[in-house]
């Protein structure tokens, strides 16, 4: 990746041109922007990819039916599904016992700030959304061990 390019989008766009835009609209490391990232493609072939957001959901994008016979087009059609929107998902995890925080709590929340205070006061984002995972890939279940 150092010489091939695939990060030059993270390279400050050239203020002179305002037509240059980041990917993320609050800029390059902008507070409060969210974006998407984590494409993967389908395990079965199909002309869809799944991707992520640090918003909190995802969902996929499938374009089966795309005409390439003129040449890539300028627009791609395509449907959306969202398979998981930004809403609390703590009662969708089930951790039978295991899975706990040091301080003893479950693990139902993802943090990105934890501290404690002098006075033993406790800070937590404990966020209950799927939020700011980072890595995410779409794998199709494994074989059935006893096919009917």
């Amino acid at each position: 990746f150092m010489h091939d390019g695939s990060w030059s989008f993270q390279h400050k766009p050239d203020s002179t041109d305002s037509t240059i835009e980041f990917w993320n609209p609050y800029g390059n490391d902008g507070t409060g922007g969210k974006k998407t990232e984590h494409n993967s493609p389908d395990p079965y072939g199909g002309a869809r990819f799944m991707q992520t957001s640090t918003a909190g959901y995802f969902g996929i994008y499938d374009f089966a039916g795309i005409d390439l016979s003129s040449g890539f087009p300028e627009k791609i059609p395509s449907t959306y599904t969202n398979l998981q929107g930004e809403v609390d998902i703590t009662a969708q995890i089930e951790l039978g016992g295991k899975g706990m925080k040091a301080n003893g709590e479950p693990q139902l929340t993802n943090s990105d700030t934890y501290s404690v205070a002098d006075d033993g006061t406790i800070s937590d984002s404990a966020k209950v959304t799927f939020e700011d995972i980072d890595g995410f890939e779409w794998l199709p279940p494994p074989p059935h061990p006893h096919p009917p």
